[in-house]
């Protein structure tokens, strides 16, 4: 469950990024490759475990 909340974070900066007006321009850019970032890391870790449960 960790997991998906952490899904959900991710997507909602992404969202939270592209939407609001409010923050500079950097600013949004931060904030998307960050989750991106994260998003690529949280994946690695489920493919990983994937194959972890594959192997066994």
């Amino acid at each position: 469950m960790e997991g998906f909340a952490i899904y959900i974070f991710v997507i909602g900066e992404i969202i939270d990024s592209y939407l609001n007006y409010n923050i500079a321009s950097l600013e949004r850019i931060r904030k998307v490759i960050t989750a991106n970032q994260t998003f690529v890391i949280f994946t690695f870790i489920c493919e990983s475990l994937v194959l972890l449960v594959k192997a066994y």
